[in-house]
């Protein structure tokens, strides 16, 4: 449920402020938009809040689960999706209610150039995190979730495989970010024009809502469990 809140509500997020992190070469009619759509923007802060909750907890439910099997991989799953993450969260709605913040400011106090240029370097910013940390954090996280789940067999291999390597061709988005090969609003034409970005991404998307689904109506390996809570219950020889 966590997997499919967050997913939802990233998705939803960028519908409500993508509009905002475009500037036009018209300052004031831009500070105007933002200052004018602040219940938007607000939303769209908001709904960024909720998947990164969302996602940090994931991570702290599967600790109890994850240590009984590898301790160390459960608390690096945990830094990395369940702090780290979350932080970067955290630093995008920062962003976004700062820009909004400023561009009221600016339509109040008239100061429409220096705004804008302040804006323009939020904006930036924003990009940064979003595009490349972001990227990269989740994906390390990603790949430490599914080997670890794909060497317990709590879900099938398979399931955790197409996640191992969902997760790598995210990482490889996040890389080329680092180095500049990317441009973030490039798209490809196949047959309708897609974003780029989308192309690595959906794997990984489609992976963790199947997963998602797997694991409402299945759950666990329960034969796993099992074999474990038998071990540990054990006389010790």
């Amino acid at each position: 449920m966590l997997f499919i809140l967050g997913t939802v509500s990233g998705i939803v997020s960028g519908v409500f402020v993508e509009p905002y992190l475009t500037p036009t070469t018209n300052a004031a009619q831009y500070l105007t938009s933002i200052s004018e759509g602040g219940m938007q923007v607000m939303v769209g802060a908001f709904l960024v809040f909720t998947m990164g909750i969302s996602l940090a907890l994931i991570p702290v439910f599967m600790y109890p689960v994850l240590k009984r099997y590898n301790e160390p991989l459960a608390i690096a799953y945990l830094v990395f999706r369940g702090a780290l993450e979350f932080v970067m969260y955290l630093a995008l709605m920062g962003v976004l209610l700062t820009i909004l913040a400023v561009s009221r400011d600016s339509v109040f106090a008239d100061t429409t150039t220096g705004a804008f240029d302040s804006i323009l370097v939020l904006v930036a910013g924003y990009e940064v995190v979003y595009y490349v940390l972001l990227t990269l954090v989740f994906a390390i996280g990603a790949l430490i979730f599914y080997f670890a789940l794909y060497r317990t067999e709590l879900v099938p291999r398979w399931l955790a495989g197409w996640g191992l390597l969902a997760a790598l061709l995210w990482l490889s988005w996040g890389v080329a970010g680092v180095f500049g090969l990317f441009d973030p609003a490039a798209t490809l034409r196949i047959g309708i024009s897609l974003p780029t970005e989308s192309v690595f991404a959906l794997p990984i998307a489609l992976q963790e809502m199947v997963m998602a689904v797997w694991l409402i109506v299945r759950g666990f390996n329960q034969s796993v469990i099992e074999s474990l809570d038998v071990a540990e219950t054990a006389p010790v020889r």
